[in-house]
């Protein structure tokens, strides 16, 4: 039965009186395996790794709010990342700055020239050949619900999403030659290594591609870099000049211009 399956326990505390998560899991975890025991004389083993039922308790301010994980692991970890740079946008994120692009209908190149560890530039690539976000990933937690059908799951992971430009080129630049090791790496874990340019060079020297497509950029903002750097001016110059007909998506904190 559903009581007796293998369960972890996961908290999170914000505005709450209670701020020490590892004990609000503890006592979660305390009081269903107590109503186990005296439900049905015996209770569920703790498993961290590969729970059957992962739970997770939301306290906010003084609302609990208790949860089943149906994802397991979080959705952001597309899998492809296996090296990371400073600072690397979140994956979720990164999706939505090329959903959110205006007149971005998903043909055209697809450009970073300050690219890091290439997460901008495989969410919208991604996007542009119909890939499913989740498609590198194994599993789910909701497998292992009983009331899981496995049938109608391999219908669903049948059904592609529209692929606007499945040749799409992409292109990026790093100044960092970590950076565009990493980019190079986790390009060719997401299986795009066949159309993408990604080399070091300043933002400065840089120069896009022919036609129009997406520019996408994450600058070292906030403490990393002041309002008055020369790379604003770089990229002002860029977004006004080599790149005015192209749609953008710059994630900046509240120094930028």
């Amino acid at each position: 039965s559903l009581s007796l399956r293998n369960r972890s326990f996961n908290a999170s505390c914000s505005a709450s009186t209670v701020t020490d998560s590892r004990w609000a899991a503890l006592k979660i975890k305390d009081g269903i395996c107590d109503a186990q025991r005296a439900l049905f004389g015996e209770r569920s083993e703790v498993h961290r790794e590969s729970p059957d039922l992962p739970l997770r308790l939301r306290l906010h301010r003084e609302r609990a709010t208790l949860l089943l994980d149906s994802s397991g692991e979080p959705l952001d970890r597309r899998g492809y990342r296996r090296v990371s740079t400073d600072a690397p946008a979140r994956e979720t994120l990164a999706a939505a700055c090329a959903l959110a692009a205006d007149r971005w209908d998903g043909h055209g190149p697809i450009v970073d020239p300050m690219c890091g560890s290439g997460t901008l530039l495989i969410e919208a690539a991604w996007i542009a050949k119909g890939r499913a976000p989740g498609w590198l990933r194994k599993s789910y937690a909701f497998e292992r619900f009983p009331s899981f059908n496995a049938e109608s799951w391999r219908a669903i992971r049948r059904e592609f999403p529209p692929s606007p430009d499945p040749d799409v080129l992409i292109v990026g630049a790093d100044i960092d030659a970590h950076a565009v090791r990493a980019a190079n790496v986790n390009l060719e874990v997401a299986k795009l290594e066949d159309q993408s340019r990604v080399k070091r060079g300043r933002l400065s020297d840089w120069a896009p591609p022919p036609g129009v497509g997406l520019l996408l950029m994450n600058p070292p903002y906030g403490e990393r870099i002041s309002a008055s750097d020369q790379l604003w001016r770089d990229m002002e110059e860029l977004l006004r000049g080599r790149c005015a007909a192209w749609p953008a998506v710059i994630l900046g904190g509240p120094e930028g211009r």
